[in-house]
């Protein structure tokens, strides 16, 4: 039995990333969620929320649903890993959540959207969010 993407909750992501007041005092789609301390940013003591991508912004759309695991990535509550979290939260496929939310790794002649590096602006990436779910929701998927 196929499980229906939620589109109403990517739609709701895609409409705080246009309009929302973001959690991350900027937008990086490279990083969950990333500080930068002594030059080195890859480091959970290190994540201090100044970067941060579309899932890094989940615990402050839904702070009841989401919050940080022990790395400071974004999960739903009970799930530790952000990966099965994308999945139950909006229920994605990996490829659909590599589509959506890794830079370089889109398949547009599948999904619709642009490919996007890490420099994607939340604009871009929430306009393929648009995108897939306009899909998604005409039953191309």
């Amino acid at each position: 039995m196929k499980t229906e993407i939620r589109t109403d909750l990517l739609r709701k992501l895609a409409n705080h990333l246009l309009n929302g007041k973001l959690g991350h005092e900027k937008f990086d789609f490279n990083y969950y969620n990333i500080g930068k301390k002594n030059g080195v940013v890859d480091s959970p003591e290190n994540r201090c929320g100044t970067n941060g991508c579309a899932i890094g912004e989940c615990p402050v759309i839904w702070p009841k649903k989401w919050t940080w695991n022990d790395f400071s990535d974004p999960c739903v509550r009970g799930i530790p890993s952000t990966t099965d979290s994308i999945e139950t939260f909006f229920c994605l496929t990996y490829h659909q959540q590599q589509h959506l939310f890794i830079p370089n790794n889109q398949s547009p002649d599948i999904y619709g959207g642009l490919h996007l590096d890490g420099d994607a602006t939340k604009e871009q990436v929430a306009n393929n969010i648009i995108q897939f779910c306009e899909l998604a929701e005409a039953n191309k998927l």
